[in-house]
C-alpha cells in the first residue's frame, strides 16, 4: 500500500480520476478539490470510514464507484443531489443503518445502482417512492441489504436487464411475484429456489433477475 499525494496535486483541474488503486486508507481530502469531477473510480482499495461530506461539492459526478473497499457508517444523504449521476455503485462495504430508496427517485439519470454490505447491519426502506423512479435504470442490485420486499418502483422498470437481490429475506404475495414476471417478457426461464422465494430465472442471454 503506498501514498501518492502527488498524483492528486496534478489531477486538481480533470474531470476524471481513474483506478487510484491502494492509495491509502482514508479517502485524501486531496480528492476532495476536484469540484469538476464527472467520474470518480476508486473499486478495490482500502477505504475505511464514512464517505467524506465533501463528496457533495461533486455536482457534475456521472460516475461514481467506490466499491470492494471498508467504507462504513451510514450513506450520506446527499447522493440525492447527484443529479447528473448515471452509475453509482456502493457494493462490497460495510455500511449501516438505514438507507431510503427515496434518495435515488430523482437521479433522473440514473443507470446503474449497486448497493451491497458485508455488515449485516444495512437494512434498505422504502419511502416516498410510490411514482416510481424518474429514471429508467437498467441494472440494479441490492445484496446482503435486509430486504425484506421487493421494491415497488420495480414495477415501472421497463429498461432493467439486471435485477440482483440476492442474500436478502426477500417474500412476496402471489400477485406481486406474477406482476414482476409480467414486467419483463419476452424470455427464456429457469426455475431458482428460495427459502422465501420460489421464482423463475431467465437463461443466459436474456433478462435476467436473481433472487436466492
Amino acid at each position: 500500500m503506498t501514498n501518492s499525494p502527488f498524483l492528486v496535486e496534478e489531477l486538481v483541474s480533470a474531470s476524471i480520476v481513474y483506478a487510484l488503486t491502494f492509495l491509502c486508507a482514508s479517502i485524501t481530502a486531496g480528492i476532495c478539490r476536484l469540484e469538476q469531477l464527472q467520474e470518480l473510480r476508486l473499486s478495490r482499495n482500502r477505504f475505511e470510514g464514512e464517505i467524506p461530506l465533501c463528496f457533495s461539492r461533486f455536482s457534475k459526478l456521472r460516475v461514481l464507484d467506490l466499491s470492494s473497499n471498508h467504507l462504513s457508517g451510514k450513506i450520506p444523504y446527499f447522493i440525492s443531489d447527484f443529479k447528473s449521476m448515471e452509475y453509482l455503485s456502493l457494493l462490497d462495504n460495510d455500511f449501516e443503518g438505514l438507507f431510503s430508496l427515496g434518495l435515488i427517485t430523482e437521479l433522473t439519470e440514473l443507470k446503474v445502482f449497486k448497493l451491497s454490505s458485508r455488515s449485516g447491519m444495512l437494512q434498505i426502506v422504502e419511502t416516498n417512492v410510490s411514482g416510481g423512479l424518474q429514471s429508467q435504470l437498467s441494472s440494479i442490485m441490492l445484496s446482503h441489504c435486509n430486504l425484506g420486499k421487493i421494491p415497488g418502483f420495480l414495477w415501472y422498470q421497463q429498461e432493467l436487464r439486471v435485477i440482483d437481490l440476492s442474500n436478502n429475506i426477500l417474500s412476496c404475495s402471489p400477485l406481486g411475484c406474477w406482476k414482476i414476471t409480467q414486467s419483463f417478457r419476452p424470455c427464456c426461464y429457469r426455475t431458482t429456489h428460495s427459502k422465501h422465494l420460489h421464482f423463475q430465472e431467465p437463461c443466459a442471454g436474456c433478462r435476467f433477475w436473481i433472487f436466492r
